[in-house]
Parts: structure tokens; C-alpha cells; sequence
């Protein structure tokens, strides 16, 4: 099932997330293909249709939603063509046809991965422990290589929890649960009082300066 879809229809709220974000306005930009060019891998498909074809890279922001729980801002990279149209080249996993992306003035791709941007759109105990956790798991581990590195130990561990946990707060939040309903975990508790407190544990994990 999927969770998040591009709100190509530009609602108010996703116009207003996007000003938080940049001083340049959402655009709905249509997806094209081009040879070569593999999922997740915006950066390279970029880099490679400018040594190709010229034009340059234009770096910003895609917006995904989960209606009704919240939105969210990917760092993201599009083709700008040598006559200054933008072209998004990179395919999607869901394949989507059209995405919303939103320019950022400077910024640019370091080479380091780069969190997303996140916002309920209610107010929902179980929409916030979401977040804080994308966040915190970030925190930890943004940096990790995706590939032939394997975790260790209490790292591992906590990496481990952190996944689960994330897990659990999305099947819940699918079956439209509050904080007061059975958590999503089968254990016949309510949320609050099942794995709420885990959630609270974990990230206090999350400081640096406990790592």
C-alpha cells in the first residue's frame, strides 16, 4: 500500500509548507525519461544528462504527502535544459508521472545525505512520535553508507528499535488510530501506554552526546 503520493494539485497548506522551506514558489514538473537513469539516484541521472546534453543541475526540494497525516520535503535534483526548462529524470518507485518540487536559491549536493523536511497536518500524538523519530534515526544514522557497512553491537541494536518502532507508528497511523486505541502491536494495550513510552526511551537515545 502505498503512503505518500506528489500533491500535484498544490493545496494551500502544501504552498505554505513549501515558503517555509524556500523563497521560490512549487512547481508541478512532468517526469521524463532518460536513458540510464535509475531510482533514488537523482544526483547521478543529473550529473550524467548535463555532461550529455548540457544544461545544469537545479537543485531544491520534491514534496510527497500522506493525506490527512502530514507532508513532506525530499532533497531533491532536476535537469534544467540548456533552453532553462526543468525536466525531473529521475524514475519513481510508484511511478508517478508528475511530482512537486520546489527550488532552493545556493543550494547545492555535497556529496552528504540531507534529512527531509517534515509537517503534521493534525495534530496527533502518534503523527508527532513519527517525526521525532524520522528525525532522531537521522541523527544517528544520515550518514551511514548505504552499502557494505553492517552496524555492530549497541549501534545495531538501537538501529534495530528504531526501524520497528517507525514500523509500528506507520501501521497504526494506516488503520487511522489514536494515542487512546489498541496499538497496532497486538499486545491489547492502548498505544499510550504500550509502546508510547518505548517511543519517549528511544529518543532520548538520540543525543549526540550519548552515542
Amino acid at each position: 500500500m502505498q503512503t505518500s503520493i506528489a500533491p500535484v494539485s498544490l493545496p494551500s497548506y502544501v504552498k505554505e509548507f513549501c515558503a517555509e522551506i524556500s523563497s521560490l514558489p512549487p512547481q508541478v514538473l512532468d517526469y521524463t525519461s532518460s536513458e540510464g537513469s535509475l531510482p533514488s539516484e537523482c544526483f547521478e541521472n543529473v550529473k550524467r544528462k548535463v555532461a550529455v546534453a548540457g544544461g545544469q543541475a537545479v537543485f531544491g526540494w520534491q514534496i510527497w504527502e500522506w493525506p490527512g497525516v502530514l507532508v513532506e520535503a525530499e532533497f531533491h535534483s532536476v535537469w534544467q535544459s540548456p533552453a532553462g526548462e526543468l525536466f525531473d529524470i529521475t524514475p519513481k518507485l510508484e511511478n508517478e508521472r508528475q511530482i512537486v518540487f520546489v527550488a532552493e536559491l545556493g543550494k547545492t549536493y555535497k556529496g552528504e545525505r540531507v534529512d527531509n523536511w517534515r509537517k503534521a497536518l493534525i495534530d496527533n500524538r502518534i503523527v508527532h512520535d513519527f517525526i521525532r523519530l524520522c528525525e532522531a534515526s537521522f541523527d544517528w544514522f544520515g550518514q551511514t553508507p548505504p552499502s557494505g557497512t553492517e552496524l555492530e553491537g549497541r549501534e545495531a541494536r538501537v538501529y534495530i528499535h528504531f526501524e520497528e518502532l517507525k514500523l509500528l507508528l506507520i501501521t497504526t497511523l494506516k488503520s487511522g488510530t489514536s494515542r487512546n486505541a489498541l496499538c497496532a502491536c497486538g499486545s491489547g494495550e492502548k498505544y499510550k501506554r504500550c509502546h508510547e513510552p518505548s517511543v519517549e526511551k528511544i529518543l532520548q537515545l538520540s543525543d549526540r552526546s550519548m552515542k
